[in-house]
């Protein structure tokens, strides 16, 4: 049987993997979108529900200014 520690090392093990695979994922969609009119903000530690986390306010201002930038066009 598993031990609780080896258990938990797998978990974290997964995740890490998990998140790589994610960000992977976003960079690779991010350089097949032809527009120029993109921006991608890596957030260290953030998950997939950023405006939810920690991260929360920053995540909203740099939105919030993205959107500001374009509007004035």
């Amino acid at each position: 049987m598993e031990s609780l520690a080896s258990a938990c090392t797998a978990r974290q093990a997964a995740r890490a993997r998990a998140r790589r695979l994610r960000r992977q994922g976003t960079e690779k969609f991010m350089a097949g979108v032809s527009s120029a009119d993109k921006l991608l903000v890596k957030v260290e530690g953030a998950s997939h529900e950023a405006l939810m986390g920690a991260e929360r306010l920053a995540t909203a201002d740099t939105l919030l200014a993205w959107m500001q930038t374009r509007a004035a066009c």
